[in-house]
């Protein structure tokens, strides 16, 4: 046997420090794991009994229970979650080790004592009594947090890139605000004086009566599943329980054990708001009772943008003629005539969303002072309508307390609703009811879950990186953007 060289040598002795290092690390990294799904199971116990409550008092039932054992666990872990995320750590740990460290700054800030009191009376008292105080709050504990405010902490909790959802919003606003005050001013000629809020809303309703007219009360939620049975998505009945509300109140979907237990609540009724409110809350479902394979209870539900936008996919398929015709709302001959799509309000709808989202930066930028004056400008601003009889403003704005920046969550649905629209139509022809659109849909954006960053997702799903270039031409028919 030839003498070994002296680089050999050192190869095989470096090897042989890296085998010992690896054995030194292993019972390191095994206890980390252990903890880590400790961490999990304890973060799923709890996100399960809030959303327990939230559907009991949505239903009307008694919903006091006491918290699960350990509901501190998550908040009181993030330090060590940090100091993992820094560490070389086995690929799939490290993913559940950053989808626990987002969740946990959260949950630092909701069990921050002035955050809680303040998210409890905004919720049983009303936005317009805590949101100001609850701004402060936040903006005080992110900042102990060492982000510069609410929004940046809540954008790493989202796994947004700094500064990547600005960047798409801002083109979205350059592209929007001319086209959408000249609409303004031929309203303003039309009606002989500036058009309000409320103006716009009520052109709306009238463009959309023919729609609310041909989808009947009784069949809601049959035409809702017929649309996804279509499509090849069966929802196990198993899995899924509905919850339909005779009053006037909102719709909503609880992962409480995804896939296992996933709640809706919905309104019973017809017209195309139920109709929409319906297939949105089933797109959410589609979602959470999806099979991920051996993926951590705590991880299912996670990537709400992506979850949003699919959602968004189920509920604009009333706009489309092929679903008016498929599911029998309408017949064929008479589907030339439904207004399907009314860009303009879409177009609107964007910049008031816009306006929503400018308001709320400037809110907490300006730490919750002056937001009546804010509130004016920054809508007035962005929409070009007259808010003078927009009396109750930001105060009838319930998210703002319970579901910050959800304008911003908003538009970034519509984004990759639309992309995954134009995608899947150019793959699998013009009808989008077709079991192979279903299966695309499932394999390429919702198996995935949690398991990757939505930019990373939906540019993986689509081809191209996430942009509202889809929406801008597709959905406000806004032409060719350069």
């Amino acid at each position: 046997m030839p003498p070994l060289s002296a680089f050999r040598c050192a190869i095989i002795a470096w090897t042989c420090l890296l085998a010992l290092a690896g054995c030194a690390d292993s019972p390191d990294i095994a206890r980390i794991e252990h903890r880590v799904t400790r961490i999990e199971r304890s973060a799923a116990a709890v996100r399960a009994h809030q959303l327990r409550q939230r559907w009991a008092a949505a239903c009307g039932q008694d919903h006091s229970a006491p918290p699960p054992a350990g509901a501190g666990l998550l908040p009181h872990s993030l330090p060590d979650l940090e100091a993992w995320s820094r560490r070389a750590l086995p690929e799939e740990l490290a993913r559940r080790v950053e989808l626990l460290r987002r969740d946990a700054l959260l949950a630092v800030v909701a069990s921050d004592p002035d955050v809680a009191r303040l998210e409890e009376r905004a919720a049983n008292d009303g936005t317009g009594v805590a949101w100001p105080a609850l701004i402060a709050a936040r903006q005080r504990a992110a900042q102990q947090l060492g982000y510069e405010g609410f929004r940046a902490l809540w954008h790493d909790a989202q796994g947004v890139r700094p500064g990547s959802t600005d960047t798409l919003l801002e083109a979205l606003d350059d592209a929007t605000r001319e086209p959408a005050f000249t609409l303004v001013h031929a309203l303003e000629g039309e009606l002989g004086r500036r058009p309000t809020h409320a103006d716009v809303v009520e052109r709306k309703a009238r463009a959309y009566a023919i729609l609310d007219g041909a989808l009947d009360e009784g069949g809601t939620l049959g035409r809702a599943l017929e649309t996804l049975a279509a499509m090849g998505l069966t929802l196990e009945e198993s899995a899924l329980e509905v919850h339909a509300r005779i009053d006037q109140g909102g719709f909503a979907a609880y992962p409480i054990d995804p896939p296992r237990d996933v709640r809706l609540v919905v309104r019973s009724g017809g017209g195309l708001a139920n109709q929409h409110g319906v297939l949105h809350e089933l797109g959410h479902a589609v979602f959470y009772t999806a099979p991920r394979g051996r993926v951590p209870a705590f991880d299912r539900a996670a990537n709400r943008f992506v979850a949003e936008g699919v959602a968004k996919f189920f509920e604009r398929l009333p706009f489309e003629r092929e679903w008016l015709e498929r599911i029998g709302a309408i017949r064929s001959e008479a589907s030339g005539s439904m207004p399907h799509t009314q860009p303009e309000f879409e177009l609107l709808r964007a910049r008031e969303l816009l306006g929503r989202l400018r308001f709320e930066q400037a809110a907490y930028a300006a730490g919750g002072r002056d937001l009546d004056a804010l509130y004016q400008s920054e809508l007035s601003e962005a929409t070009g309508l007259d808010r003078g009889a927009d009396r109750e403003g930001w105060r009838a704005l319930t998210h703002l307390a319970s579901q910050p920046f959800s304008s911003e969550e908003y538009l970034l649905a519509r984004l990759i609703q639309c992309q995954l629209r134009r995608t899947l139509r150019a793959h699998h022809g013009a009808t989008l009811l077709d079991p192979a659109v279903g299966r695309a849909l499932r394999e390429s954006v919702i198996a995935p879950g949690a398991r990757a960053n939505w930019h990373e997702l939906i540019e993986k799903a689509t081809g191209n990186p996430p942009s509202f270039d889809a929406y801008l031409e597709d959905e406000l028919k806004l032409g060719e953007r350069p």
